[in-house]
């Protein structure tokens, strides 16, 4: 199973850890792992490339766990961006509840 764990940005700062795999087809054709992991790699790298956020952890097949900062005038933006791919996380999840677990 895959576990996202995604909370509310606070203070300037975001988390997000994805551990896991779904085990729904085989490695490179599962689409349950390419869906997460495609969300967690275009958040990362959204937010750095156009909020300039310090993005700063690992990112890594089955083991994610990032920590974003942004300054104090972009952090309306970045809850906005959280918020969108919240909804990414939570539509994968209500797909596939057997493989997905957002919290």
């Amino acid at each position: 199973m895959i576990v996202v764990d995604f909370p509310a940005p606070k203070n300037g700062k975001a988390i997000l850890r994805v551990e896991g795999h779904s085990f729904k087809a085989l490695k490179g054709e599962d689409i349950v792992c390419s869906a997460v992991s495609a969300l967690a790699q275009t958040f990362a790298g959204g937010v750095q490339n156009n909020l300039g956020a310090e993005v700063a952890g690992k990112l890594e097949s089955g083991d994610c766990h990032l920590e974003i900062s942004v300054a104090p005038e972009d952090f309306a933006a970045l809850k906005l961006v959280y918020r969108i791919f919240r909804f990414g996380f939570q539509k994968i999840q209500e797909s596939h509840p057997e493989q997905v677990k957002l919290i």
